[in-house]
């Protein structure tokens, strides 16, 4: 079974030799919380579980500036109540929030469609969508 450790581990070592032999330009990371809301569990392993997933984040950021790579992390979203409306927040709090760039959020509008909405961006509008499918043949516009 994977844990928190494995994932830094792979990330600090296995992804830098991948990016050196292979010209990686491209890093994903999917569900960058997952493994670490399910190792420190509870409102009293908070704060250890922001200082890991900074740190992993950080080691992250080093990698896409040394090699001049992309690096995209999926992430889980929790549902917020606000009077009436509820609002969609990305896991990981203000932790991650500081350290992406880009925050989308992916939705399923009908069928094999999607859509993409940006929620915080230094250089796209806010709310902008874009919708698209994922076939065969790649990314298409819809």
């Amino acid at each position: 079974m994977v844990n928190a450790a494995d994932l830094e581990d792979r990330i600090k070592f296995d992804v830098v030799k991948l990016v050196e032999q292979a010209n990686v330009k491209l890093i994903v990371v999917d569900s960058i919380i997952a493994l670490y809301r399910a190792e420190f569990k509870g409102r009293e392993r908070l704060a250890e579980r922001q200082q890991r997933l900074n740190y992993i984040l950080d080691w992250l950021m080093r990698i896409a500036k040394v090699y001049n790579v992309y690096v995209v992390l999926t992430n889980q979203v929790l549902d917020v109540p606000m009077g009436y409306i509820e609002v969609k927040r990305p896991a990981g709090g203000n932790v991650l929030a500081h350290a992406v760039t880009h925050r989308l959020f992916l939705r399923k509008s009908k069928e094999d469609i999607k859509v993409m909405e940006v929620l915080d961006s230094p250089r796209l509008p806010f709310k902008a969508s874009a919708m698209f499918r994922i076939t065969d043949k790649g990314v298409e516009d819809v």
